[in-house]
C-alpha cells in the first residue's frame, strides 16, 4: 500500500489498528522520494528535486514529533537525532545537489523501515493467531467453561 495514494480516513484506519504499518508505509514514502531525489538530480529537474525533498522533510518532522521523549528514553531521542538530522540533509540536498546524501540517508532509513516491517508482520501474526482462536468453536466453548467455573459463587 502506497502512502501518497492512499485516502486520510485509510490512513487513521490503518494508524489506529496497526501503527507499525503505518510506520512503514511513511519509510517506504521517505525511500521513494530519496530515488526521486537522486533521479531529478539526474536529470537535472530542480523542481522535482526540491518538492521530494520537502516531502521526505515532512514525514522525518511528523515522525520526530510524534515520539513519546519522554517514555521513550534512549531509543526516542536518538531516532530524535536521526530524523532532525535527516532533515537538515534534505536542506543540505537543496544547497549542494549531491545526490550521495539521498544514497546516505537511504542507507540509514532503508534497515530501520525492514526493522518496522518484520516487527508489523509479527503483530500482524499474533492478531491473526488470536483471532483464529477466537473464532475456533472448541476454544470458544473451553474459554466460556472457563470463564463461567471462575465467576461461578463459593459455596461457604
Amino acid at each position: 500500500m502506497n502512502y501518497s495514494n492512499t485516502s486520510s480516513d485509510k490512513i487513521e484506519q490503518i494508524a489506529e489498528e496497526f501503527p507499525s504499518r503505518l510506520l512503514v508505509m511513511l519509510y517506504d514514502d521517505m525511500l521513494d522520494n530519496l530515488d526521486v531525489i537522486e533521479g531529478a538530480i539526474e536529470a537535472d529537474d530542480i523542481e522535482m528535486r526540491y518538492s521530494a525533498s520537502v516531502r521526505v522533510s515532512e514525514v522525518l518532522y511528523e515522525l520526530c514529533i510524534a515520539l513519546d521523549l519522554r517514555n521513550g528514553g534512549t531509543i526516542a531521542a536518538n531516532l530524535a537525532s536521526l530524523y532532525k538530522h535527516g532533515i537538515q540533509q534534505m536542506t543540505d540536498i537543496n544547497f549542494s545537489n549531491d545526490p550521495a546524501i539521498a544514497a546516505a540517508l537511504r542507507n540509514v532509513l532503508g534497515p530501520l523501515r525492514d526493522s518496522w516491517a518484520d516487527l508489523d508482520e509479527r503483530i500482524q501474526a499474533d492478531v491473526n493467531e488470536a483471532e483464529s482462536m477466537i473464532l475456533d468453536p472448541a476454544f470458544a466453548n473451553a474459554l466460556a467453561q472457563h470463564q463461567a467455573q471462575s465467576l461461578a459463587p463459593v459455596a461457604g
